[in-house]
């Protein structure tokens, strides 16, 4: 598994898929992006989608509605890792900048923060992305 972590909007999805195409060896890249998950959707049913990605994107936006939903995300991105251990996640930082007031915003960017400590610990590489720059952290 690779982690590629970064601000908003600094490339992290396309280089995810730039090193998915070096890693695939047939058939066509299948990239999940969690901010275009249907609102609704089961969360087994997203879970069964990651399980066949390349490449999971925004991870974080499904952080957020694991813990809506009172899940166990930490357990649940345990499954997703070892049920897919060839893909590659993507998160946006939320631990910068200003502490949101919300209770539950303050709850989704501590269990990101974990959570993707977690992934760093279990990754085979994890990279930080920088103005479209990629750092290999690991």
């Amino acid at each position: 598994m690779f982690l590629i972590v970064g601000g908003r909007f600094q490339g992290k999805t396309e280089f995810a898929r730039r090193l998915a195409e070096k890693q695939k060896k047939t058939g066509s890249l299948q990239v999940l992006d969690c901010r275009e998950i249907p609102e609704g959707q089961p969360v087994e049913l997203s879970l069964g989608q990651m399980a066949q990605a390349d490449v999971v994107a925004c991870y974080e936006v499904f952080v957020k509605k694991l813990l809506e939903e009172q899940r166990n995300a930490a357990a649940l991105t345990e499954d997703l890792v070892c049920g897919n251990p060839e893909v590659i996640v993507t998160m946006t930082e939320l631990g910068c900048g200003i502490v949101p007031m919300d209770a539950g915003d303050v709850a989704w960017r501590e269990a990101s923060g974990r959570i993707g400590c977690a992934l760093a610990a279990g990754a085979e590489e994890v990279w930080r992305m920088v103005c479209g720059l990629p750092q290999k952290l690991k």
